[in-house]
């Protein structure tokens, strides 16, 4: 983690550009600049609070992010990080599904047509908000 935020090769919007997952590189959080590991480390003023409750200062200097502990870095990347779920690997798993090519719903539902809590289903939308567990 904290060699991808130190490199850029992480799950910041310009590196998402340069390897076509996303088109525009802005920063999701201030909409100012582009989202670079440098821009988040020294400079984005939407996480400025979290920088400095991490490292003493709300704006820093590249020399600074090169002294800064590991842990450190690493808490900060913990605090705004997403995580990006490949649903696709989760959904069609040969390894834990039997015919995961094929809808078959039966596998989440109890004797009377309830949902079932998996580990494996990841519902799309705001199925949480709808379905009664």
């Amino acid at each position: 983690m904290v060699t991808g935020l130190l490199t850029g090769h992480c799950h910041l919007s310009r590196h998402l550009q340069l390897i076509g997952i996303v088109e525009d590189p802005e920063c999701r959080w201030c909409l100012e600049d582009e989202e670079t590991s440098s821009h988040v480390l020294t400079e984005c003023p939407a996480i400025a609070r979290v920088r400095e409750r991490h490292f003493g200062s709300s704006v820093l200097n590249p020399e600074d992010v090169k002294r800064i502990q590991p842990r450190k870095l690493c808490t900060f990347a913990k605090e705004d990080t997403t995580v990006l779920i490949s649903l696709y690997s989760v959904h069609y798993d040969k390894e834990y599904w039997i015919d995961p090519e094929n809808f078959r719903p039966e596998r989440f539902l109890d004797d009377e047509g309830k949902l079932l809590p998996h580990e494996r289903l990841i519902p799309f939308g705001n199925v949480y908000e709808c379905v009664d567990t």
